[in-house]
This record gives C-alpha cells, structure tokens and sequence, in this order.
C-alpha cells in the first residue's frame, strides 16, 4: 500500500539521504523538517568493502530428491489457503534488500516489473540466492503474493546498506526482507547481540512502520566468538537481535505440507543449522519460524536449504495480511502479534524452558508462521491496538469465550520505541516490561506470560467455562523516557 504522509512537508529534500518523516516526532513538530533518522550515523561509516553473508547454510549440496510439489512449503504455512480466496498481494510493495543481482528474466519473474535503486552497479552475474528470496515473495506460480510490487537494492558496505534501506522506505515499502547477515568488522563479537545497528533497525521500524524480515542465520564455526560462551555457533547473526524487526528461523518439512513429520531447524540429514542463540539480557530470537530446506528451485537445478530462505516465507504471509487489511501495513506491533497468537504449529523440544513464558522457544519463537491463522484472526476482528499512558496501567478488556472451544491462544505485543530526540539526538529508552494475565468469568486465573527479555507474551489455555474473560496488561517497568507505550492484543 502507498505511504500517505501523516505530516505534509512541502520543503525540498536537503540533503540525498534525509526521506521525509512519517511520524510526528518531536523533532518534526518542532522544527518541521524532514527527520534525520536513518542518516545519522551514514556519513561517518566507512567506504570500504565489509563482510556481509547470504544466511544460506549449502546450496545444492544437502540434496535428497525434488521435492514432487514445489508449492510444498507454501502449503506447509497455508499460505495457500489464503492466496486461494483471491489475497495475492495486490498493491503491497516489498523490498529485497541482498548482497547480489536478482535475475528479473527467470520465467517465474517475468510478469514483475521488478524496480532496482538506480544508485547501485548492475552486476552482469545474477544470484540464484537473491532470484530463489524473490521468487518465494512473488513467483509467478512459486511465489505467495505474485502480484506484490518488488522493489531491489544491493550492498557491500554498511553505508549502501542503510543508504538502501533509505531507498528502499523512499519508495513507500510496507516490508522489507533481508536474507543476509551484517558482518562488518568485528563479526565474532556482533553476534547474538542487540548491536548499533539493530538499535537503528528499530527506530527506523517505529518512526517509519516498515515491517522488517531477517534471516536468523546459520550455523557457521569460523565465527565461534571467543566473547560467548558456548562452544556451538548458532548465533543470531546482526542486525537479527532487533526487538522490532520479525527474525526468522527455519524448520525441515520433510517435502510434506503435514505438520506431524517436521523437524526443527536441520537439513535432510539431520544436521542442525538454525540459529537461535543470543546473548544473556537480550531478546529472545527467534520470534518464529518457517520452512528454510530443501526449498525448490527448478532454474539452479537443485534445492536450497538456509534461513534465508525461511524469512521469505515470512515476508510473504506479512504481505497477505496488508492486503486483507491494510491499516496492518502501518502496525508493526499488530502484526507481531497476529503472527504470534495465530501460530499452533511446533517442531521444537524446548517449549517450557521458560517458566514465565512456557509457550515461548528460544529455538523457535512463538512457533512455525500459520497464514491461515492469521487470516482467520484478521478477519473476525480479533486484534486490538492502542497507545495507552504509562500512568493507566493496568490495561484490561474481556473477550467472548465458549467452553466448546478446545485451544484459546493469547499474545500481547509492544515496540521498543526508539526514536529522535527534540535536538536530534537518538533517544533509546529501556524496553518496557508488560506482562499479560488471564481470568476466567469466576475471576480465576487461567494462563500468564511474565517474560522479562522480549516484547511478546503468549498464553494458552482450555476454557472450561462460557463466557466473558478477562485479558490483563500489568506493567511491571516503563522507561520514564516514554509517556505512552503502543501496545497490540490478538487472540484465536
């Protein structure tokens, strides 16, 4: 969807890397300029190439056999289900943003008419890689929103890869898909931590409401890190440690679109290549996951295993929300929490290791992505979203419940809401700690979610009682740098 302007500046852009404010911060309403956010930091980075990486684990060399139905991994998610009632991402525009070339003659690209960033080198060399994300988004047969609009920029430094993503939110993306990994100069010490850059990924995601998708990354032992502990590597390579963003992990669907055969985070042969592993203090990553092996690729004439081919999936079925809602494409906490509370499926074993959030994995968030749960949710209008003040809480409202109902599953969802200060100057207040309560018409409590590390809480629960329950949001911490938090409450 186009990007109206909530705050209509008539000034000329001063500067070529300065994109006009949608949001009225304070910086905007005092001085009624085009906000400087996403270029602070630009003009210090350096030129020189950095190392960058494609979250892909092999391609073409973990291969079994084709998988007989290439649409396999798009029924797995049921993506299908809803691409069928006629949501094919009709006037949602997405960005790509890759290390390489996307091959716009590939027949399953054809129909698109694929928008580069003018200031970047076309390389002759196309990217089975980047051509396999693009083609998961919007294929022509392969893709779940085909007629979502694609949008394109390239990097080899950290300055082209924030001067693309400026390029990328200019253009008016509602999504923003990033297979790759931002190693830069201290790889080994970035990650599984909540760095610089992911601290600008989430201004950017509250001051511009772009939905950012990033691979989780894989297993990689030339970056065992001498700052962390473990002796595996399956950290969440950077900027993945960003609150508000949506880090993917991956899950092997066995080339089945059943649930019961899925394996957790391995290839066909059993190896283990989904990262999930964090440092102490931060968020818990990833927040949910997606069929990332063996995905099919007739032109390379293989299958492609990698979280990079995960988090596309998840791009897709964010798309398809936008269209069957478009008010979503502004609400980066509403979507999270969809997402989370229409997610039932799960590979993992590590479920109930945090008593204070036993529906919560840190292997794989709040579950594998279920576009079909998602869409019943939007539909029946079982969201809710809203600024509330600090000083109200706790905020509560009741929903309708029928005993017949076997599963009520539950998420809140909230934003680290970095922004700029009246001076310019990034303001990074604390995450705030809400946690989320449920009581049943009796006033009995039946679920709660009192994670302290991330901006989600889920619960589940089997009602035994008709009627009204209670949903309570308690919060336990609010930076005192924010007045109002923005919270979002979904349930199914």
């Amino acid at each position: 969807m186009s990007r109206k302007k909530i705050y209509n500046t008539k000034v000329q852009l001063n500067s070529a890397y300065m994109i006009p404010c949608k949001f009225i911060c304070s910086y905007c309403e005092q001085n009624a300029i085009w906000c400087p956010i996403v270029s602070y930091a630009i003009s210090n980075l350096p030129s020189t190439s950095e190392r960058f990486s494609d979250d892909i684990y092999k391609q073409n060399l973990y291969l079994t056999r084709a998988s007989e139905d290439p649409l396999v991994s798009m029924k797995n998610i049921r993506a299908d289900l809803v691409k069928q009632t006629g949501i094919t991402g009709k006037g949602v525009k997405i960005g790509i943003l890759e290390l390489d070339e996307i091959d716009t003659k590939d027949p399953e690209l054809s129909h698109l008419n694929i928008v580069s960033n003018p200031n970047m080198d076309i390389l002759e060399k196309k990217s089975p890689h980047t051509t396999l994300v693009a083609k998961i988004i919007a294929g022509k047969t392969l893709g779940i929103v085909p007629n979502a609009t694609l949008y394109y920029s390239r990097y080899l430094t950290e300055k082209q890869f924030r001067k693309g993503i400026e390029w990328l939110i200019k253009q008016g993306c509602n999504i923003i898909n990033f297979s790759a990994a931002f190693e830069g100069a201290n790889p080994k010490e970035e990650l599984g931590t909540y760095t610089e850059l992911a601290s600008w990924m989430d201004t950017l995601a509250v001051i511009y409401k772009v939905h950012f998708v990033k691979s989780a990354g894989n297993n990689r032992y030339e970056y065992h890190s001498p700052y962390h502990s473990s002796l595996e590597t399956y950290w969440i390579t950077n900027p993945g440690m960003a609150y508000n963003i949506m880090t993917v992990g991956a899950i092997d669907d066995l080339g089945t679109s059943e649930w019961i055969d899925d394996k957790w985070g391995q290839l066909r042969d059993g190896t283990i290549y989904s990262a999930y592993e964090e440092m102490e203090g931060t968020a818990l990553k990833p927040d949910l996951c997606s069929p990332g092996t063996n995905i099919f690729s007739p032109l390379i004439k293989g299958e492609n295993s990698g979280t990079s081919f995960a988090a596309p999936h998840v791009t897709g079925v964010i798309a398809q929300m936008i269209e069957i809602q478009p008010e979503l494409s502004w609400d980066v906490g509403a979507v999270r929490a969809i997402l989370a509370a229409g997610t039932i499926h799960r590979t993992a074993d590590d479920y109930g290791t945090y008593p204070e959030s036993p529906f919560y994995s840190n292997k794989e968030g709040f579950g594998v992505v279920d576009a079909k749960g998602a869409f019943d949710i939007i539909k029946k209008k079982q969201y809710k979203t809203f600024f509330y003040h600090r000083s109200a809480f706790p905020y509560r409202f009741v929903i309708d419940v029928q005993h017949s109902e076997t599963l009520k599953r539950i998420s809140l969802s909230w934003l680290k809401l970095n922004r700029i200060g009246s001076d310019g100057i990034p303001i990074k207040p604390q995450l705030a700690n809400l946690d989320l309560y449920i009581f049943d018409p009796d006033r009995i409590e039946v679920a709660r979610s009192t994670s302290k590390r991330s901006n989600i809480e889920i619960v589940e629960f089997s009602p035994k009682k008709t009627g009204y329950y209670t949903v309570f949001v308690v919060a336990e911490s609010i930076s005192r740098e924010n007045e109002y938090e923005r919270i979002a409450v979904a349930w199914m």
